[in-house]
């Protein structure tokens, strides 16, 4: 009777008073919509199992036709990468690529690179196109700069080309100091000055990043660097087109045409297929600096990596922002993308809106340039530490190289006359 003398004890008279009643209410509750209580709790058990196994399980797309037994090739010592240095040139990374004061700024695709950024930006502040899309489209991509550094220039001139003036960059190599890392983030500085200078005649706002990664590397360490780097950077309504730095998307049309016929019809990703860029006579040649990649060095279009070696085949070539692709990008990674949402659901942030799955119909040609000079070494080396670190794909680095190593380090006729095209 004493209770409500107490302003400290009164909270706790009221609830005692109340309790019965607060009780009886909820039984009542419980008792009358027990049957959309009982749908609610299996949706939420059914979700989480649902992401769950998004989390841990590992999906692939197809299997092998190869032979999974114990290679051929022995993967244990370095003699290994000379199997192929007798069929092949080798040459390592000429540094006069990216000397332009020295051979003029537009002997080379490193040295044109430059006056190509600053094309693209004039031609895209004139085109209709490009405005009609509502955020920025970004080219983002891992590149390595231990093998094919040839290659760079030629993937930056292929995207830039396509009108692409905004960049995510990983910038990879396993020593610090290495004279390839220093060359490629000297040209990537010099891309970067470019668009500073740009953004400020046209007052446009696009960006060059790139994120310095040094040491061992893993598909996994690649996507959750990749994954921070899509947080920090991209809104809602930007694009991402995602190709391995050795990936060359085909179009069919425009790529503002594409991305704004996407936006229009509400499609979220397009898919794609990798195809076999080969040397026209099967050959495993070094890039040049100077002629077209695609038209003059490997002009052979083929498609044997999936029935040969097992390889998947399908990328997400395109896809909207508040998506995020597979450490391989070859699906929606639809654990990180309800992450991303759920994380910020209270926060109001720029992600977390409904993540459909709407398909662009048409399949978009993926030229994949692996088959060169380098690609016996790459593959053993990756052979190695995807067995090192579990990843049950090993097995296909480990096909291709034996494959190599029994046809001489080339593709042999057979291959060309069946899986490729003109």
């Amino acid at each position: 009777k004493n209770c409500f003398k107490t302003s400290k004890l009164r909270p706790v008279c009221v609830l005692n008073e109340e309790m019965p009643k607060i009780t009886s209410g909820l039984m009542k509750y419980f008792d009358k919509h027990k049957k959309l209580i009982f749908i609610w709790v299996l949706f939420f058990s059914l979700m989480m199992i649902f992401i769950y196994n998004m989390y841990f399980v590992k999906f692939s797309f197809g299997k092998s036709n190869t032979n999974e037994g114990n290679s051929s090739v022995q993967l244990d010592t370095n003699e290994d990468f000379e199997v192929c240095k007798g069929y092949i040139n080798f040459n390592e990374a000429n540094r006069r690529w990216f000397d332009c004061e020295k051979n003029g700024y537009n002997e080379t695709v490193a040295c044109s690179l430059p006056s190509k950024l600053r094309q693209a930006k004039r031609e895209k502040i004139g085109s209709d196109g490009w405005k009609k899309i509502k955020g920025r489209v970004f080219l983002m991509s891992a590149l390595g700069v231990d093998f094919n550094i040839e290659m760079l220039p030629h993937f930056l001139d292929h995207y830039i080309s396509e009108g692409i003036t905004n960049f995510l960059f990983l910038l990879h190599s396993k020593e610090e100091d290495s004279d390839n890392f220093k060359l490629m983030s000297k040209l990537l500085d010099e891309l970067k000055t470019i668009l500073d200078e740009t953004n400020e005649l046209y007052n446009t706002n696009d960006i060059l990043v790139y994120h310095e990664w040094h040491g061992e590397f893993t598909t996994k360490k690649k996507a959750d660097l990749r994954y921070k780097l899509q947080n920090k950077y991209l809104t809602v309504d930007d694009w991402v087109v995602h190709p391995d730095s050795d990936e060359f998307h085909r179009y069919n049309i425009n790529l503002h045409s594409l991305i704004y016929y996407m936006e229009s019809m509400d499609l979220d990703y397009a898919l794609g297929i990798n195809l076999d860029q080969i040397q026209r006579e099967g050959k495993l040649m070094s890039v040049n600096p100077y002629d077209n990649i695609l038209e003059k060095q490997f002009s052979l279009t083929c498609r044997f990596s999936l029935p040969k070696f097992g390889n998947k085949e399908q990328k997400m070539p395109i896809y909207k922002a508040h998506l995020r692709s597979t450490s391989g990008n070859h699906q929606i990674y639809w654990y990180e993308t309800i992450k991303l949402c759920l994380k910020d659901l209270f926060t109001f942030n720029r992600f977390c809106i409904y993540p459909s799955s709407n398909q662009l119909y048409d399949i978009i040609d993926i030229s994949h340039l692996k088959w060169t000079s380098d690609v016996f070494e790459k593959y053993n080396i990756r052979a190695r530490e995807y067995k090192k670190l579990g990843y049950k794909w090993y097995i296909h680095s480990e096909n291709l190289i034996e494959f190599l190593a029994t046809n001489d380090c080339s593709i042999p006729p057979s291959i060309m006359d069946n899986f490729c095209k003109n």
